[in-house]
């Protein structure tokens, strides 16, 4: 989000990672989902193996139960993709707005 429509303020990128409850649910039952995969016949003929990392920020949760998942997920979660974001539009008068009505950038 920009904060200003000044150059020279950065910007306070918010990526709202697991902000809704159920988002945390849907990326543990995918981890649940992906182990069971490693777990098939077909993926045990491959030598499937759980790289079996540990992150500190998560000893005090029990290995493997979905608070530790929680947390490890929280932890390493990152985009690949680069920010983008919008910028308001309005009066030159407004001092949270960045361009016009015609997307010239105020100076």
């Amino acid at each position: 989000m920009l904060l200003a429509n000044d150059i020279n303020v950065k910007p306070d990128i918010v990526s709202n990672y697991f902000d809704n409850p159920d988002d945390i649910k849907t990326m543990i039952a995918g981890i649940r989902t992906a182990l069971s995969i490693g777990r098939t016949k077909a993926m045990q003929a491959f030598d499937s193996k759980l790289s079996n990392i540990t992150y500190t920020e998560c000893n005090d949760y029990e290995y493997d139960s979905d608070a530790y998942w929680k947390c490890a997920s929280r932890i390493m979660t990152s985009s690949l993709f680069h920010y983008s974001g919008t910028c308001k539009m309005g009066a030159k008068e407004d001092p949270t707005a960045v361009v016009n009505p015609k997307l010239k950038i105020f100076i």
